[in-house]
């Protein structure tokens, strides 16, 4: 009987134990069982894990026939044959007269099923011919497929012919390599192995293909952990250092974002474990994966730290990529060692991130807190109703009075983008697929159009400025559209764009945008010249790089870019005033509110931390964590509202609400209940929390105590289809501007209805509201329709 043989079987195949229990040259069993046409592969007797089936066991045993013939020209090389369906491979590797036979699972958990068995490389090439030829005499195979085997079959007979003339080939000799513990870490690795050099997958080394079979080498580990040595079984240490560093990576992101973690696998037959709790302890678990071995022990190492446990694996997988390396430095093109060493270096940015010390105070805070306060005392001038901000006015001007509105024009723009449209003045700027508009807004008549591509857009003193896909910044003129300025940035390709807008008295006119993936760049609106670039580096999380949100107030801009770090610069020079670093991750911007800044640190399905920052010091006022057990999402920014700070929390059943104390931190109150349904949009107007929810109804919460002070219903619960992308309400003049399926305008104190605009005749999927009341609504699909208010009585005593 031969050490190799190959079956492809149509009706029945041997009925063989599971490898690890078919003794060496056992033969194959007479039992037969029903089965599809697939190809099985026995090593010495022994049925091996993979196989092939129907529809792709003729093309294995078509690559297999021409790799083995191709290997016959040569006294040495290897080829991999995979298995179409699965990700298991077939090496042969050549040496001389023998064959080295391995097989494998490869793919993000490997599995070994025989490694490095020797057998006669004759006896390769006659078992794969007597395959082919079977597959054939039976006429299973398509005719194109057939030929290729007939061809094959003829290139083998020709390499058994050659083969039997050639001299025995030495067969290299294999070289010791020992990876050292170092003694001085509470936690590290070593291995010892050997390394045979290693035969070339390909001849052209300007092709880079992945090659499992080559990193499979085996070897004992070790570890010693807080002074205790461990010696692990033998296995493939490469395997090993690959899990390890996977499953360091995954407990250094359970770590930052304040989760637990416990994640157990096998890596080349060894057991490996990692078990974070939430507050930060970790718990390594190691030992033999298969109880059938002699090796059976299992050790766990708690009370670890985190940042122990990833520096070890790094330090392990970094002294086997150059001991790999330094004896065949053809591996550099080994996709999967470079896929390795890629990992490596993110694993380390990311370690290195999480580990700085860097936090800073601002010894000189009085500068920033005098120019804020001038800047609040001072005109602003008009603000575009194109982002978030709010304009407050008199909040008893409406307590008596009913509102009335009458359609006062209508337009239908094609491919409207609802985040290019903006209420600039007396002028409305629309952003669509093909071009921009401006309209103006008490007629609809369109004052220009210029044909544009989609693009980023924000509003600037000197006009509109439109950043598009390749990095070209354009600014449009208000009057008459034209290009009044053109520049160009790096484009940002790992997440979105994100802007600010400096336009105070004494300050120059600058754009902050993103550039690239970790830069924040300040172009002046009136030369089209950088001012400076800041680098704030890259946030991998899960493969996307981290998105920035960004707040400016006076002369500083806030941003927080996913990571652990909450930075303050200065608008004029990019210089860093102070920064605050947090264990969790700081992923929205933060609240300013009179003296203070309140940001959140985790929230996203983690434990979550309130923070109470001075905003031009940056010093840490208080700090509270959630008063809840377990991880948590905070849905929305923090809510600053009369003398407390509230925080949304998304439960199974909706929203609940917990109030924290401005000035010490305590919690004030926690709602028992759900207030309201996950997406609601919530809006802080003095003593009160008013919330739109998607179900029509607006909910108003007491900032002081809880409780609820009054929930108003709007209409019959819309369709999903027919809720506003954005459920934002304006306040103006008093008067609270609520988007439904129609808009309805109500007294916030007490929830009043004051007026209803209806029929809307579109989904206010984009709500404004000019300084007279006017609105102005825009679907999704296109439409856009503008309100007029009508006059109102009002009683004069």
């Amino acid at each position: 009987m031969r050490s190799l043989e190959t079956l492809a079987a149509p009706d029945a195949l041997p009925e063989t134990p599971h490898r690890d229990e078919v003794p060496a040259h056992s033969g194959r069993r007479a039992r037969r069982r029903p089965a599809h046409e697939v190809l099985d592969v026995f090593i010495e007797g022994a049925n091996v894990e993979p196989r092939v089936a129907a529809a792709q066991a003729s093309c294995a045993l078509r690559d297999l026939g021409f790799a083995l013939a191709e290997l016959a020209q040569k006294p040495r090389g290897k080829a991999i044959v995979r298995f179409y369906d699965d990700p298991w491979e077939l090496c042969v590797e050549r040496l001389g007269r023998v064959a080295s036979l391995s097989v494998y699972r490869a793919g993000a958990e490997p599995s070994v099923a025989i490694y490095d068995r020797s057998v006669p490389f004759d006896e390769v090439l006659e078992s794969t011919r007597d395959a082919i030829r079977g597959a054939v005499e039976r006429g299973a195979v398509p005719p194109s497929i057939a030929f290729e085997l007939e061809a094959a079959t003829a290139a083998i007979d020709g390499a058994l012919k050659a083969t039997l003339d050639e001299e025995p080939a030495a067969v290299p000799t294999a070289s010791p390599v020992v990876l050292d513990i170092d003694r001085d870490s509470p936690v590290a690795f070593g291995a010892e192995f050997v390394l045979r050099p290693g035969t070339a997958f390909s001849d052209d080394p300007s092709v880079e293909r992945a090659d499992l079979h080559a990193l499979l080498f085996r070897g004992r580990l070790r570890a010693e952990i807080r002074g205790r040595a461990v010696e692990l079984s033998e296995t493939h240490p490469f395997l090993v250092a690959e899990r390890l560093v996977e499953i360091s990576r995954r407990a250094l992101d359970a770590w930052e974002r304040g989760t637990a973690l416990h994640v157990r696998g096998d890596a080349g037959g060894l057991l490996l474990g990692v078990r974070v709790s939430a507050d930060a302890k970790l718990a390594l678990t190691l030992g033999a994966s298969r109880v059938g071995t002699r090796e059976h022990a299992i050790y766990t190492f708690p009370a670890l730290t985190v940042a122990d446990v990833v520096e070890a694996s790094l330090a392990f997988g970094r002294a086997l990529v150059r001991a790999l390396l330094r004896r065949d430095r053809s591996q550099c093109t080994n996709l999967r060692l470079s896929a390795f060493r890629r990992h490596l270096r993110e694993t380390s940015d990311a370690l290195r991130e999480v580990s700085r010390q860097d936090a800073k105070i601002n010894p000189t805070p009085e500068p920033y807190r005098a120019f804020a306060e001038l800047s609040r005392l001072g005109s602003r001038g008009p603000t575009p109703s194109g982002g978030s901000a709010v304009i407050q006015g008199d909040r008893d001007s409406l307590h008596a009075t009913r509102l009335r509105y009458a359609a006062r024009w209508r337009a239908l723009v094609p491919g409207i983008d609802l985040r290019s449209t903006f209420l600039c003045g007396d002028r409305l700027i629309v952003g669509a697929a093909a071009e921009t508009f401006c309209i103006q807004r008490t007629t609809g008549e369109v004052l220009w159009r210029v044909p544009t591509a989609r693009a980023t857009s924000v509003v600037t003193p000197g006009g509109l400025a439109r950043l598009m896909s390749d990095g070209t910044l354009q600014v449009h003129d208000f009057g008459n559209g034209e290009v009044t300025l053109r520049t160009k940035v790096v484009p940002r390709v790992g997440g979105p764009p994100a802007g600010a807008v400096v336009s105070l008295v004494g300050l120059p006119r600058l754009l902050v945008l993103t550039e690239g993936d970790q830069h924040l760049v300040a172009i002046d609106l009136t030369s089209g010249e950088p001012r400076w670039r800041f680098t704030w580096g890259k946030a991998e999380r899960g493969g996307q790089a981290g998105a920035l949100r960004m707040k400016r107030a006076g002369k500083l801009l806030y941003f927080a870019s996913g990571d652990s770090a909450l930075t303050a610069l200065d608008v004029l020079t990019g210089a860093v005033v102070w920064r605050v670093r947090d264990r969790l991750r700081f992923r929205a911007a933060p609240t300013l509110d009179h003296d203070g800044l309140f940001a959140v640190a985790g929230g996203v399905g983690s434990l979550a931390q309130l923070h109470a920052i001075d905003p031009f010091s940056g010093r840490v006022r208080w700090t509270r964590a959630l008063p809840r057990a377990g991880a948590c999402t905070i849905e929305g920014p923090p809510l600053a509202a009369s003398d407390v700070i509230a925080l949304a929390v998304r439960e199974r059943n909706g929203l609940t609400l917990a109030a924290f104390d401005r000035e010490t931190g305590a919690p004030r109150w926690t709602s028992a209940a759900p207030v309201a349904p996950v997406g609601t949009s919530w809006l802080a107007i003095d003593d009160l929390l008013v919330g739109n929810t998607p179900g029509g109804e607006v909910v108003g919460i007491d900032a002081s105590t809880g409780e609820l002070r009054y929930r108003q219903v709007l209409g019959p619960r819309a369709l999903d289809s027919d809720v506003p992308r954005r459920l934002e309400p304006v306040l103006r003049s008093g008067a609270l501007f609520v988007p439904h399926t129609d808009v309805h305008v109500i007294r916030p104190r007490d929830g009043a209805l004051l007026a209803t605009i209806a029929p809307c005749e579109a989904i206010p999927d984009l709500l404004r509201v000019d300084e007279r009341c006017d609105v102005y609504v825009a679907e999704e699909s296109g439409h856009l329709v503008s309100f007029s208010a009508l006059p109102r009585l009002s009683l004069v005593r």
